[in-house]
């Protein structure tokens, strides 16, 4: 007798057994019914479980080809042609390379094909059957998942922490309790904490036991606390209420494993930390505190003016002239630049997986049949399996791409700032102004903090140049009018 490799295939296991999952039975039962028919001789079973017919890496597979190819078996046997490939293309190069050893391809239930023009014609149409039957449950997903992001509804099976989903409309809503957690993520990590140190406190905070570094990463990561629906390219940005502001969320991705020039406790309570100069110097002011209220001071050795003032009377008198220009001139929005880089680093084998992921939970929706035979209950179970699946490998590939372009974002800036965090309100300063000068009082004590403080617009934030706003919302091209 003639030895032969029979190969048998599952899509996808899901957790199943008993009655529901028969399908590498049935396949090796008709596999050693035709080979007695043909007479030839299994000497090896191969299996491959949550397999996907579309992958020409398979392990299994390819071991199944070789063994024909090192003279070790005559032929491939197999249940049928989708369960030896649902890629035409891969198909007939592992066909190729079988014929080209001198071995055969026979399937149980479409019988063996000659080198004829009419089998050829036959075993090809067959084959491009099978890849059609892949690529439409792939478009139809496709196409489902498309429609329900436009509608705003969330469809994976994991709730981020911090919402939970409204059963009535299938959308996400805040969920007051955990909400803060998030929010507080968001802030640590914008101004440098470990991810080490995050997933700990979120752990003590009520976060789950098992949270981790990748799973902190993850939450910042994740365009949903924007209130972002997102499947693949298609992308809802008002799908829901969001948790985080764009500025904040900006400010927590931006952190790239240092720690920023000015983290500490006392620099913590000024809001213009690192943007404010001397006058006399143009040197940096560093904070301080002086009789137990922050500030900012000059300590250059080579400044003769040495210009300070208190933090809270510069961030107040900041904040004043940002108010009154922003709804003076562009009254009640402000403008948040765009997240304008890409990464362009993505993980081959991640974006393999998912897209097999969501293939075979497709599949397992439209097969009529597969509901037929499993229970209410036993159904469920594979389809939350494979929806977590999905989930999974959706969540690597997220973590293997950058943040995608962003086109500039018009906010209501009166409402946003009240909600904005310290360190929010400070990555808007620094965009928003390129500097904040004070000069000393110290040759004009009657001198007001409207005299001594002036304020210029960066780049990018006005068509003018050389924009130095003053205490009304005007501007002038002089940084001190009243000198």
């Amino acid at each position: 007798m003639k030895s032969a490799v029979a190969y048998v295939r599952v899509s996808r296991v899901g957790g199943r057994g008993g009655d529901s999952f028969l399908s590498p039975d049935i396949q090796v039962e008709a596999i050693s019914a035709m080979a007695l028919r043909l007479s030839f001789k299994v000497i090896d079973t191969i299996t491959e479980l949550d397999a996907s017919g579309g992958d020409a890496s398979r392990e299994g597979w390819q071991r199944a080809i070789s063994m024909v190819e090192t003279g070790k078996a005559r032929a491939v046997l197999v249940y049928n042609l989708s369960r030896f490939s649902r890629s035409q293309r891969d198909a007939l190069e592992a066909i190729d390379r079988i014929k080209a050893a001198g071995g055969e391809l026979h399937s149980a239930q479409e019988g063996s094909f000659d080198d004829s023009p009419a089998g050829s014609l036959l075993r090809d149409t067959i084959l491009r059957f099978a890849q059609f039957e892949r690529d439409r449950a792939k478009e139809g997903f496709a196409v489902a998942q498309a429609s329900a992001i436009d509608r705003g509804l969330f469809i994976a099976a994991r709730i981020p922490l911090g919402y939970h989903r409204d059963l009535t409309t299938r959308k996400l809503v805040i969920d007051p309790e955990t909400a803060p957690l998030i929010v507080e993520v968001f802030e640590r990590r914008a101004v440098g904490e470990s991810w080490g140190s995050l997933a700990t406190w979120l752990r003590d905070s009520g976060g789950s036991p098992t949270t981790e570094r990748t799973t902190v990463k993850w939450i910042v990561s994740n365009v949903t606390y924007l209130g972002w629906s997102r499947s693949g390219e298609k992308v809802n940005k008002k799908a829901h209420p969001s948790i985080v502001s764009q500025l904040l969320f900006d400010g927590a991705n931006a952190v790239k494993g240092r720690r920023p020039p000015y983290d500490g406790r006392i620099s913590a309570q000024a809001l213009l930390a690192g943007l404010v100069t001397c006058d006399g110097c143009g040197h940096k002011m560093q904070v301080s505190m002086s009789r137990g209220h922050p500030g900012y001071s000059c300590r250059s050795l080579n400044c003769t003016a040495h210009a300070g003032i208190k933090a809270e009377i510069a961030d107040a008198e900041v904040v004043a002239r940002l108010f009154a220009y922003v709804n003076r001139v562009d009254p009640a929005t402000i403008r948040t630049p765009g997240n304008e880089a890409k990464n362009e680093v993505e993980t081959h084998e991640v974006r393999k997986a998912h897209e097999e992921a969501v293939y075979d939970r497709k599949v397992f929706i439209s097969n009529r049949e597969i509901r037929r035979m499993l229970t209410p209950d036993e159904y469920n179970e594979e389809l939350a399996a494979l929806s977590e699946a999905v989930i999974e490998t959706g969540m690597a590939l997220e973590m293997t791409q950058a943040k995608e372009d962003e086109p500039e974002k018009v906010e209501d800036f009166n409402n946003v700032w009240e909600t904005w965090t310290i360190q929010s309100r400070r990555e808007f300063l620094s965009r928003f102004l390129s500097a904040v000068v004070v000069r000393s009082a110290k040759r004009n004590r009657h001198a007001t903090v409207s005299d001594r403080l002036a304020m210029h617009l960066a780049p990018g934030n006005t068509a003018l140049t050389d924009r130095w706003l003053l205490p009304e919302g005007d501007w002038s091209s002089e940084p001190f009018e009243t000198a």
